[in-house]
């Protein structure tokens, strides 16, 4: 066991060192296009997410994890604005109507994304179509009512989308559009609300923050928004395969997820190697039985019930007997006097206690009747020679 011990500690040091190793080694960067805001990679949101507080001060920011249904069907949900950024965004037609609800109590809703759904461009009488910068020039659009030159945003997008025009017409508010006038940032009054939507997801990545310092084109497109509370929707990036275990915290932190793997390695590493240098429980074996011992006593008792008591008389005298032939080596057929006188001498009892022991055996093998106080006196006298209380 003490060996076992020292090998799984030596086991669980190497996998802690592993671990550690793969946390704190720089990491490469990673280009896929996540719009979490919880990650620093390029193109996640993380910095437009900590930036909220200062757009919007004084007013709280959560996530949103449910689907849509639950979420803009809940009462405490009214009275704040929505932000989802991501790359598409595909909602089921029953989120898509309650979502339309919403914005029709009174509330807005802000969407960023280069795809929508099919549902939601036919409800709304909108059309939408793709682009891609093959000769990777830069891609300048611009807000409607800021057309001079401090007001442009250049971005290097290799692929955008865009609203087709001809379907604007008596539906929405053009607020910015691309350098050849197609439609990138539409708003949509619906009853008493508003829905924006947007089709330059990246340019609220970290990475177009950063490098183009384009907090004045974020500031602007959110400033659209009333100042109120503020949801940040994380259902459209995990749709149906977003997990609602209550480890959804820990293992979307990367310290706390690392933690958890390791504490699992140990306790599988612990149940294969504690577990087979365990000693088994040695099973209980019961001693065996003397049958011979509980088949006198049965006939014993079969015969006492039966009334017989010459016959276990009888029974007790010829093992006497044959006792008295093994340990001594007396033969009981001598006379009486010379009977008496070897027991007394090889047993030490006194001759008068040895003389009323062989009456009493002799009797027993001869009468056909004994009551039951001889059976006992004999039987007591028997015991009494055999035990040595002499």
């Amino acid at each position: 066991m003490k060996a076992a011990r020292v090998y799984l500690v030596i086991v669980g040091l190497c996998l802690l060192l592993l671990v550690l190793v793969e946390v704190f080694k720089p990491k490469e960067a990673n280009w896929d296009t996540n719009f979490s805001s919880k990650e620093t990679m390029p193109y996640g949101t993380w910095v437009l997410f900590n930036r909220l507080g200062d757009l919007f001060p004084r007013h709280s920011v959560t996530r949103n994890f449910e689907n849509y249904y639950d979420a803009f069907y809940a009462d405490d949900r009214y009275g704040k604005s929505w932000i989802i950024i991501n790359e598409s965004f595909q909602p089921d037609r029953v989120s898509m109507e309650e979502l339309l609800y919403y914005v029709e109590d009174g509330n807005e809703v802000f969407i960023s994304a280069f795809r929508f759904s099919r549902d939601l461009l036919d409800t709304l009488g909108i059309s939408i179509s793709a682009s891609y910068n093959t000769q990777n020039e830069p891609i300048t659009f611009y807000f409607t009512d800021h057309k001079n030159g401090t007001n442009n945003y250049i971005y290097d997008f290799r692929y955008y989308t865009y609203f087709k025009s001809d379907s604007l017409e008596k539906v929405c508010d053009v607020l910015a559009v691309f350098e050849d006038g197609s439609p990138a940032f539409i708003a949509i009054p619906r009853g008493e609300g508003t829905l924006y939507l947007n089709t330059l997801p990246l340019a609220f990545t970290n990475y177009h923050i950063l490098k183009y310092q384009t907090t004045g084109f974020v500031e602007r497109s959110l400033s659209m928004l009333a100042v109120n509370d503020i949801i940040w929707d994380e259902y459209a990036r995990y749709g149906q395969f977003f997990s609602a275990s209550p480890f959804r915290y820990v293992l979307s932190e990367t310290g706390l997820r690392n933690g958890l793997y390791l504490g699992l390695v140990i306790m599988i590493v612990y149940m294969l190697i504690g577990g087979k240098r365990r000693q088994r429980l040695i099973p209980e074996i019961p001693p065996l039985q003397n049958s011979s011992f509980y088949f006198v006593d049965t006939v014993s008792r079969l015969y006492l019930y039966k009334g017989k008591h010459a016959d276990i008389a009888k029974k007790r005298t010829q093992y006497f007997i044959d006792y008295l032939r093994t340990r001594f080596n007396i033969k009981f057929n001598d006379r009486d006097d010379i009977l008496i006188k070897k027991l007394a001498l090889k047993s030490g009892a006194s001759q008068e206690r040895t003389k009323d022991l062989v009456e009493a055996i002799q009797f027993a093998q001869h009468a056909e009747e004994v009551s039951a106080d001889f059976l006992i006196h004999l039987s007591k006298e028997i015991d009494f020679f055999k035990d040595g209380k002499r």
